[in-house]
């Protein structure tokens, strides 16, 4: 009985009693830290391309200005979700009304 009550104490307000709510926001959560590592990259990437084309043309390309601006956006999107800001997910998972 002793250990019943220590084990249901454990389990109070995690993921396994709360159900797919938890875990749901856990697993995108994950998710989205993962992609948000990947946004980062690309941002630095793009800024190196953007660099060498400067350095190149001694001008400053506009091409990549959509890409920056989504992927800027998609950054802001995932802290947001990341840092519980908001509960609605970036794309590809957001939901359009």
């Amino acid at each position: 009985m002793c250990q019943e009550t220590f084990v249901n104490e454990i389990y109070e307000g995690s993921a396994v009693e709360e159900g797919p709510g938890k875990l749901e926001r856990t697993l995108f959560t994950l998710l989205y830290a993962f992609f948000l590592s990947i946004c980062v990259q690309l941002i630095l990437v793009l800024v190196a391309l953007r660099l060498v084309l400067f350095l190149a043309s001694w001008d400053s390309p506009n091409q990549l200005g959509s890409a920056f601006s989504w992927l800027t956006d998609f950054f802001k999107d995932c802290v947001s979700y990341l840092s519980f800001s908001t509960n609605e997910k970036p794309f590809p998972f957001n939901t359009v009304d």
